[in-house]
């Protein structure tokens, strides 16, 4: 997508398949990839560095996706973070209301699997008002 600069962004997946095909895609589009494959290894990461965005599974092993969101937003807020870090939901849910759920748990903005790569790219632009 023409005009989304190039991001630093933390993918979180737990599918192997998806976690190298996503990152895979981002990288040849410019991006800077950090991969966690559960809850536990987003957070310890987090801990450690930031990003511009995050691709974050929702289904995830140890802790989901809406828990590491809420402690993200709580570590955010602990720190009085004037721009809270961009969150993209990715998920298998696709039942109605879900979308409205994980926007209510904090999250920016979804996409649901199996999604083309350029619903992605239109996504993440959105969210960065790009």
């Amino acid at each position: 997508m023409p005009g989304l600069r190039p991001l630093r962004i933390l993918l979180v997946e737990d599918d192997m398949l998806n976690q190298t095909y996503i990152a895979a895609m981002l990288i040849n589009h410019g991006h800077t990839v950090v991969t966690a494959a559960d809850g536990v290894q987003a957070l310890d990461i987090l801990s450690r560095d930031t990003f511009e965005l995050i691709l974050l599974d929702v289904q995830l092993p140890v802790k989901s996706g809406i828990e590491v969101l809420h402690e993200l937003r709580s570590w955010e807020k602990k720190r009085s973070c004037r721009y809270p870090t961009k969150v993209i939901g990715v998920t298998a849910y696709a039942m109605k209301g879900d979308h409205e759920r994980f926007l209510a748990a904090g999250m920016d903005d979804c996409v649901h699997k199996p999604f083309e790569f350029e619903e992605l790219l239109a996504c993440m632009a959105k969210v960065l008002g790009q």
